[in-house]
């Protein structure tokens, strides 16, 4: 079983999926963050085809993992806490494809790296509100020329989705609990 450390980020990212914060999450809530994110972006009907498929395998695959109706939090945490202590690694590489597939749905450009613009642009049309948060975000990653490889936002979700250790920077977390602390009390 994860730790209560490892536990307490998972419901964070239900949290920030929980787009009705009713303390569900709910299939609708995939279509209504596309929506938001592609009327932001000005997406063309292709470009919105592709993000709704890439929300629906995000959502079918790492949120929901086989369950057709809407899932509480603590169901969420039990089905991570499930398959955390089932394999750890498969969990980790699980996670490293879950990271590809959310930053291939902000890498609007197909270019394999954001700037801070692009980054807070893609943040706030989703679940964050706050672009100073959003911000510290994209300036703790590894910056190359003001971009940040799409890989090294990756890497950064798997330390967030998968890591016990509470000594190691993790700034996915960070970000959340700045953006979602305003409004939400999340214990441990």
């Amino acid at each position: 079983m994860a730790n209560e450390y490892l536990q307490y980020k998972w419901r964070l990212w239900f949290q920030a999926v929980d787009v009705r914060q009713d303390g569900k999450i709910h299939l609708e809530d995939k279509l209504e963050e596309g929506e938001r994110f592609a009327e932001s972006h000005l997406f063309d009907l292709k470009q919105k085809k592709k993000l709704q498929q890439n929300l629906k395998l995000m959502y079918k695959d790492y949120i929901f993992r086989g369950k057709r109706s809407a899932i509480t939090e603590q169901e969420f945490v039990d089905m991570n806490s499930k398959d955390f202590q089932a394999n750890q690694k498969a969990f980790g590489e699980k996670m490293q494809k879950c990271g590809d597939v959310i930053y291939s749905i902000y890498d609007i450009n197909g270019k394999c790296f954001l700037t801070e613009d692009e980054f807070v642009f893609a943040a706030t049309s989703g679940t964050y509100e706050y672009i100073d948060q959003v911000k510290a975000i994209f300036r703790g990653e590894k910056q190359v020329n003001g971009k940040v490889p799409i890989k090294v936002l990756t890497q950064a979700w798997v330390l967030f989705s998968t890591s016990e250790d509470s000594s190691k920077l993790d700034i996915i977390k960070l970000g959340l609990e700045s953006s979602l602390g305003l409004s939400h009390k999340i214990s441990l």
